[in-house]
């Protein structure tokens, strides 16, 4: 379409097709190819112009599990590799964490925040972030009164704001256990709890009717079982403040 000479093409064709890693199928028809060699061929295309930046729009939301954390892998490496900006669209939030080097979390068509995905995960601005980058337990000035431990350290709270809370920062201990120092906690009921074999989820239900998820590993037996009374703790510093609205 270029109007480029031929032995320009086959050369640029062949350079693509070695960086992609495609030259197995490169005589093969397109319904000959899998989904995945599909998505190499796609790539291939786009890059052999030279573009500055590339722009995925969920380019993996076809393919399998598996096939989709491979060609996750295979794109950070060929980023690297070429040293250009991706840009990367995507609503699967471990793809972001996997690919990026910036986040820009948007929510109706407004970035509520921009930054690392370490910052993204441990510092989100809003709820809308902190939950949906990873899972939250929030707690707000409703549930004020049922917290225990050194509740007075814990980060200042503007109007309309909560802290949030982890799943994997979170630990269950029965009710009674006396706190660590440098801990706050809430108590609640066991509700449910799941073995997922990396990991054990466990849900809890405060006084005020609210949610908490705790995760724990699945190696872990837990002490503590379904419909028990139990205290949630966590480490002082690993509470956040977020803001209940959008950032404008």
């Amino acid at each position: 379409m270029q109007k480029r000479p031929m032995d320009e093409i086959r050369k640029k064709a062949t350079q693509i097709i070695d960086l992609i890693e495609i030259g197995h199928i490169s005589n093969r028809f397109v319904q000959q190819l899998s989904g995945g060699e599909q998505q190499r061929v796609a790539l291939a295309r786009a890059l052999i112009t030279g573009p500055r930046v590339l722009l995925l729009d969920e380019p993996l939301s076809a393919l399998d599990q598996k096939l989709r954390e491979r060609m996750q892998l295979e794109l950070l490496g060929l980023r690297k590799k070429l040293g250009m900006t991706f840009i990367f669209v995507t609503h699967d939030q471990t793809e972001a964490m996997v690919l990026s080097d910036r986040i820009g979390v948007m929510n109706k068509g407004r970035l509520e925040q921009v930054g690392s995905p370490e910052s993204i995960y441990t510092k989100p601005k809003t709820r809308f972030v902190a939950s949906f980058i990873g899972q939250a337990n929030f707690v707000g000035p409703d549930q004020a009164g049922l917290l225990r431990g050194e509740v007075e350290r814990l980060p200042t709270l503007n109007q309309g704001a909560e802290w949030m809370i982890r799943p994997e920062n979170l630990i269950v201990r029965r009710k009674g256990s006396r706190l660590a120092s440098g801990f706050v906690g809430i108590p609640g009921r066991l509700s449910e709890m799941a073995y997922l074999g990396q990991n054990r989820i466990i849900k809890v239900v405060d006084a005020t009717g609210r949610q908490h998820l705790v995760k724990i590993p699945g190696a872990e037996a837990p002490a503590v079982q379904e419909k028990d009374e139990v205290t949630i703790a966590w480490k002082v510093e690993e509470a956040w403040s977020v803001e209940s609205g959008s950032v404008s």
